[in-house]
């Protein structure tokens, strides 16, 4: 006998709403949770990504301070080989001028200088309150012609820094050495200019404050020693993933340590050093606050209507992801025109130099980029420089500041233009994997006599305006 099927009732179809508009809140709870994980940890790897890359600009603005400072010293050295009193001023004007070193020593070979014994070598080292002193360091229980930093300079002929070690005979602290070889006039390695960074140093480089307190930094040496961080298991377990990871600047991968997942974004340090700065950060740290509301969340989100709260979900995420964007196009804009400012803040002002009136202008296409020049006066001459990077943006204008301060650095102890031609152009193509270049025109004009010398990189053939106000291409 068949049974008569009752038909649906109202309430019937109310609770089955009911249960179905509570399937469906438990479904979008599920997916939006899973997806607001992904998004937040995304975010999060990007955070550490930026931080970690900053960190490593930080870190290399300073190690190529040091090093352009002990190569210009190892050149200055050349140059006074004859005099070797005159090597203890020498030392103390790097120290002097390069605050962030601890020590710095000129290490010839043995019995370079007779008079002077088989260990001459001129030292000066920071002392607490500051100041410089200096002092002859080398003698037989300072062998330093068995010192690595020593021996690596001058077996390989190049530069390099070190390994950190503990500096018990002269600043007493442990330290990084940058070494870089002096030869004399036959190509001979006669000296080594040293510069020791304090690791305690480097250690305040990469102090910034992390959004998450329990993040661990790292700072590996290219042979896996560390340079800064708690030396441990983990550290060793870090380097030793991060060594098997596919090669790059910009490295990000997860490490499984014990069933704690953990993040790290790698950053290579750039240089001869070739050091790599590490962030760590727990999982459970990205996502801990999004854990700690997941029930309050699906109260909350079964209290309302799927489709109120899916309408208003959906807006202010939309509304929330506009007003971020908002803000970052400003910040951008903000920095930008910053930019734009220090750019034409290294420029000279309109001025007068022995009577020849000088002035210049800069108007680039964008808020930054790759045009400069340059003028100053210097024991009678006036040095000057015209140059125009490759491209617009940035990174023109990036090259832009090192060819400005490298003209600036070579110029101050060279009055010959193709020689500071010479040297900006050695600076510059080293390490120049992007490829870029400038084109640059550099002036020495002999003020008493009114000669010019010039060196021409690039630019069209200079115009020479006679008295009669008719003007002439050059012909050279």
């Amino acid at each position: 006998m068949l049974k008569v099927l009752k038909p649906l009732t109202l309430k019937h179809l109310n609770l089955a709403v009911v249960v179905f508009a509570a399937m469906l809140v438990v479904l979008m709870m599920t997916v939006m949770y899973y997806s607001a994980e992904k998004n937040i940890t995304y975010l999060a790897q990007r955070y550490f990504e930026r931080e970690t890359k900053v960190g490593s600009l930080r870190m290399s603005y300073h190690m190529v301070r040091i090093e352009i400072a002990v190569r210009n010293m190892a050149w200055v050295v050349q140059r006074n080989l004859g005099n070797p009193e005159a090597m203890f001023q020498l030392v103390r004007s790097l120290m002097e001028n390069n605050p962030e070193i601890a020590g710095s020593s000129i290490s010839f070979i043995a019995d370079y200088y007779p008079e002077k014994g088989r260990w001459y070598e001129p030292y000066a080292v920071r002392l607490p309150n500051g100041d410089v002193e200096t002092k002859q360091l080398g003698i037989s229980s300072h062998d330093y012609f068995t010192q690595g930093s020593f021996v690596t300079a001058v077996s390989s002929d190049s530069v390099h820094w070190s390994e950190p070690y503990l500096d018990q005979d002269a600043v007493n602290v442990e330290v990084t050495t940058y070494s870089v070889p002096v030869h004399d006039h036959t190509g001979k390695v006669v000296a080594v200019v040293d510069a020791d960074l304090a690791i305690s140093f480097l250690d305040s480089i990469m102090a910034t404050k992390m959004v998450y307190p329990s993040t661990r930094s790292f700072l590996f040496s290219k042979v896996g020693n560390v340079l800064v961080g708690r030396n441990d298991r983990f550290a060793k377990k870090v380097f030793h993933k991060a060594i098997h990871e596919e090669e790059g600047d910009n490295r990000t991968f997860i490490l499984d340590d014990d069933g704690t997942k953990e993040y790290i974004f790698c950053q290579n340090v750039g240089g001869p050093a070739k050091w790599t700065l590490v962030n760590v950060c727990h999982e459970d740290d990205i996502l801990e606050g999004l854990r700690t509301v997941r029930l309050f969340l699906l109260l909350m989100l079964v209290a309302a209507t799927a489709l109120i709260w899916f309408i208003v979900m959906r807006t202010m995420r939309h509304l929330e992801r506009l007003h971020e964007a908002n803000k970052e196009k400003d910040r951008i804009a903000t920095e930008l025109h910053v930019a734009s400012e220090i750019q034409q803040s290294m420029l000279p002002r309109h001025k007068q130099v022995s009577g020849i009136d000088i002035c210049g202008s800069l108007v680039p296409a964008r808020e930054v980029g790759g045009d400069l020049f340059d003028y100053y006066e210097r024991d009678g001459k006036l040095f000057f420089c015209i140059g125009d990077v490759t491209g617009k943006g940035a990174p023109s204008a990036m090259l832009m500041a090192v060819t400005h301060s490298l003209f600036r650095a070579f110029s101050a102890y060279e009055n010959n233009p193709a020689r500071i031609m010479q040297y900006i152009n050695v600076i510059s193509c080293k390490d120049n994997d992007s490829n870029m270049f400038a084109t640059l025109f550099i002036g020495v004009l002999d003020l008493p006599t009114g000669h010019l010398y010039f060196c021409n990189a690039g630019h069209d053939k200079p115009f020479i305006l006679s008295k009669e106000g008719k003007d002439r291409k050059s012909t050279r």
